[in-house]
């Protein structure tokens, strides 16, 4: 689980930055408790919800950045069309 948590200061929402608390804390925990299996063996049901909800939380954290790309993304095609003379 090499996921790069963002800076709870780099977002300023203080929504964002409760959610990257907890995932660093609940990631932290997990890396650090006898339950990890680093060989990708059959985790007991305790280990298993533990992953699910570190999924959840960077699921929740992902989200507002991909809309925000595509947003992006669509006004940079929008631009490009724009400056083609295609609409």
């Amino acid at each position: 689980m090499g996921l790069a948590i963002p800076s709870s200061s780099s977002i300023g929402e203080p929504v964002y930055d409760h959610l990257c608390q907890e995932l660093e804390r609940e990631r932290a925990e997990f890396l650090s408790s006898s339950q990890w299996n680093r060989m990708g063996n059959v985790y007991d049901q305790s280990t298993r919800q533990r992953l699910m909800r570190l999924q959840s939380l960077t699921e929740q954290i992902e989200k507002p950045a991909q809309s925000t790309e595509i947003e992006i993304r669509r006004d940079l095609l929008k631009g490009q069309r724009m400056r083609a003379g295609v609409r």
